[in-house]
């Protein structure tokens, strides 16, 4: 993919690629978490967790916050020793 703006898209197959970086240019509604001024994007994401885990976590039985930062792979099946 030409011009590619992060590590992700340039590793990942073109049609993946180009998924991404639409998703990237596509605006989101953030109000509900109070932002009202420019923040980092660890800051931004620390909020979204908050909230989420947070989310998660009224939802009761049958649900989890697990961690954040997860590798996911998809399309490949897991590797055995």
């Amino acid at each position: 993919m030409k011009n590619a703006s992060n590590s992700t898209v340039m590793t990942s197959p073109e049609y993946l690629a180009e998924q991404a970086e639409e998703a990237m240019k596509s605006a989101y509604n953030l109000e509900f978490l109070g932002i009202r001024r420019e923040i980092k994007e660890r800051e931004l994401e620390d909020r979204l967790i908050k909230r989420l885990r947070s989310f998660l976590l009224e939802l009761g039985y049958g649900f989890c916050f697990v961690g954040r930062q997860y590798r996911l792979t998809v399309g490949q099946p897991p590797a055995t020793d």
